[in-house]
């Protein structure tokens, strides 16, 4: 699987960073400007306020660390976390982090997990030697479990741990997560704390639509190809419909095919344009009539003008191979009812 790298970008950070560590009677505190510390009163005692992806703050990984391109199953997410220190209204310290999220799910499970991976870019002041738990929620009926703890910040302070999530869907439905991470401060007594939350920006899709295979999930947003490439006689079909503009190319979603499930329509595709009315009998024996694009997709039957769909004679082999083919993309990617997905030829 091609992987891309989460590359480092400490000196840009670094500059952003630069003096921040100054004592609090300095004239420009360490937090960004506007913080709450501009407006905070008098006398309100210590507190950490944690924010997740704040504006004006800069984001970076301080290691290179291997993330997964996007993936039915699995996807690479970053986010930066920061954290103040307040005393009396005055910011005296804080920390910026870079968390790594990495997605994992199965077409065949209802668990999915969260792989975290937080590295410290920043400490400086009274947020050197804070740590901090990170946890996550997701909306019923799925439910979230794990914790990650973290190690005392300091510049390049790594750690890692797996947040899990189970999602009780009902059968014959579909449902769409996107969790929400909570980091929360873990400090002395007398401290308040204020935890922060992000918003993860990856969906998660989990269902029990798909006949026969029980519940699992995947990422929608990545879209699944079906290659056909092996097939000769069927693969030159195709080939020549998607050459003059046809639908369902590899990187095209405004010409992507969706499928459709409804077994009614699905014959009444294929006999729109493979009955032996319309095509006659074949020339040989052996060979059946295949067309494109599929009778299971929204585009297929007469859906779609002459110019972009048409049919050929080809093997019986073959066209029941592309029938298999076509079930196992659909039930291992759980290409479920209007989902989106291209053919290679």
């Amino acid at each position: 699987m091609r992987t891309r790298a989460i590359v480092t970008a400490l000196a840009a950070l670094a500059a952003t960073t630069a003096g921040l560590g100054a004592p609090a009677a300095a004239a420009t505190p360490p937090g960004p400007p506007g913080t709450l510390a501009a407006a905070a009163p008098p006398d309100e005692g210590t507190r950490v306020v944690t924010t997740w992806d704040p504006p004006g703050r800069p984001v970076a990984a301080a290691a290179a660390v291997e993330c997964p391109e996007l993936a039915r199953t699995t996807n690479c997410e970053m986010h930066t976390i920061h954290g103040d220190i307040i005393q009396d209204g005055v910011i005296t310290g804080g920390s910026d982090s870079v968390m790594l999220a990495t997605w994992g799910t199965h077409p065949k499970q209802r668990a999915f997990t969260a792989s975290i991976h937080i590295t410290v870019v920043s400490a400086y002041g009274t947020g050197v030697g804070i740590s901090d738990i990170t946890t996550a929620a997701c909306t019923a009926p799925c439910q979230a479990s794990g914790q990650v703890v973290g190690a005392p910040a300091a510049p390049g302070v790594e750690y890692s741990g797996i947040l899990t999530f189970t999602d009780a869907v009902a059968r014959g439905s579909r449902h769409e997560n996107i969790p929400v991470f909570t980091t929360t401060p873990v400090l002395p007594a007398g401290y308040e704390t204020i935890a922060g939350s992000g918003r993860a920006s990856t969906k998660i899709r989990c269902d029990e639509e798909l006949r026969g295979v029980g519940a699992g999930c995947v990422l929608p947003e990545f879209t699944p190809t079906v290659d056909m490439s092996g097939l000769e006689a069927i693969s030159k079909n195709i080939r020549g419909i998607q050459q003059r503009g046809g639908y369902g190319i590899p990187g095209d979603h405004a010409r992507a095919l969706h499928r459709l499930t409804n077994a009614s329509t699905i014959r009444s595709n294929r006999r729109s344009v493979c009955a032996r009315s319309i095509t006659g009998a074949p020339p040989e024996t052996g060979l059946q009539c295949d067309e494109y694009p599929f009778a299971s997709t929204k585009e297929g039957g007469t859906a779609l003008g002459t110019f972009y769909r048409g049919w050929d004679w080809v093997p019986a082999k073959e066209n029941s191979d592309q029938g298999y083919m076509l079930s196992i993309l659909y039930r291992n990617n759980r290409v479920l009812d209007g989902d989106e997905f291209w053919v290679r030829v």
